[in-house]
């Protein structure tokens, strides 16, 4: 199976006739030319079909068209891998998007669950202060010593645990 080029394999400008022919060979343009000069200048013309020339440049056509068929190729092989990461990210953009949506997602419901938890804390914030009010009201004697005892047992503990923070050092307590 042959191959079809890209380029002509004759340069069309390898049989041109050469400005400086005429003039050269004697030839003016004014002169009536004859049948027989005619004939004459196709033999000239022949002349100057150069076959170094030609297969020079037939040769150099035919490297050029390898080394073009190499840039293609290299450059569809490149185009390919540009694609190919082109879809990756792609890809991994959308992947991104859903991930982050599904933590606004998470986030949302978190803050909603931090409001009802803020407001239920407010709630019985305000439950324990009306009843400690209620009670201290009803009871002031109790609940004053009961107060007392609080504090107390909350300032033996801090002593108890700076005591026991000097002497062990090195223990961890949970």
């Amino acid at each position: 199976m042959s191959e079809r080029r890209r380029a002509p394999s004759i340069s069309s400008s390898s049989f041109a006739i050469p400005e400086d022919f005429q003039t050269v060979h004697g030839i003016n343009d004014t002169e009536s030319t004859t049948s027989t000069d005619s004939y004459a200048s196709q033999d000239e013309e022949e002349q100057l079909f150069d076959p170094v020339t030609y297969l020079t440049d037939t040769l150099e056509n035919a490297l050029s068209s390898l080394e073009f068929s190499k840039a293609v190729a290299k450059q569809a092989k490149i185009s390919g891998q540009l694609k190919s990461k082109e879809l990756e990210l792609l890809r991994l953009y959308e992947e991104s998007q859903g991930r982050l949506q599904e933590l606004h997602d998470t986030m949302q419901r978190g803050l909603k669950t931090l409001h009802v938890v803020y407001r239920d804390l407010k709630l019985n914030k305000h439950k324990v202060e009306a009843a400690s009010q209620r009670i201290s009201n009803k009871y002031p004697i109790e609940y004053n010593q009961a107060r007392d005892k609080v504090l107390r047992r909350d300032t033996l503990l801090l002593d108890d645990e700076d005591v026991n923070n000097n002497d062990n050092d090195n223990e961890i307590r949970i």
